[in-house]
């Protein structure tokens, strides 16, 4: 499992949480440092933060410390078809164009890249479309696996449900 910290900023009333989490740099453990366009590029951009929606199957509440947690083969799997997919598609389109009207453009690279760009936008279209299945597809979504003792020894006071008002 792939692991991932992160505060609780609001809960819904399907069982979920939004769960805010800062994206880390892996320069402080790198013998380069600065020295690295990773290490500029975190310099530049700072640090950022993210919403995402995670079941609540530890039961958190709005301001709890937690640990989302995500199975190592939708990282994987997803990467895959988000990455791979569509230059495989973008390669097999400019195989296609080539092959097929290349004679007819006496030696142009036309159909070549026109068929790569079909090729390149269908693998995007499949890919949007991937992403919407993936979105309700339980093996996808993030788990808050547990929640961590609070800072200072004291629960947060207030909690907010997503959608209700206070």
């Amino acid at each position: 499992m792939i692991e991932e910290y992160g505060v609780v900023v609001s809960l819904d009333r399907e069982g979920g949480a939004w769960v805010e989490t800062q994206r880390h740099s892996t320069c402080s453990g790198c013998s380069l440092k600065q020295g690295c366009g990773g290490g500029v590029l975190s310099q530049v951009l700072g640090r950022r933060r993210n919403i995402v929606w995670a079941r609540n199957e530890a039961a958190a509440a709005v301001g709890d410390r937690v640990v989302l947690s995500l199975a190592e083969h939708a990282l994987l799997r997803g990467s895959v078809m988000v990455y791979l997919v569509p230059l495989f598609a973008m390669f097999v389109g400019a195989v296609l164009g080539d092959s097929a009207f290349g004679s007819i453009a006496a030696g142009g690279e036309g159909p070549a890249l026109l068929w790569g760009t079909a090729g390149l936008a269908a693998g995007f279209f499949w890919v949007w479309r991937f992403g919407k299945s993936a979105a309700a597809d339980e093996r996808y979504q993030p788990i808050i696996a547990r929640a961590l003792p609070s800072v200072g020894g004291h629960a947060p006071a207030a909690t907010t449900v997503a959608g209700e008002n206070q």
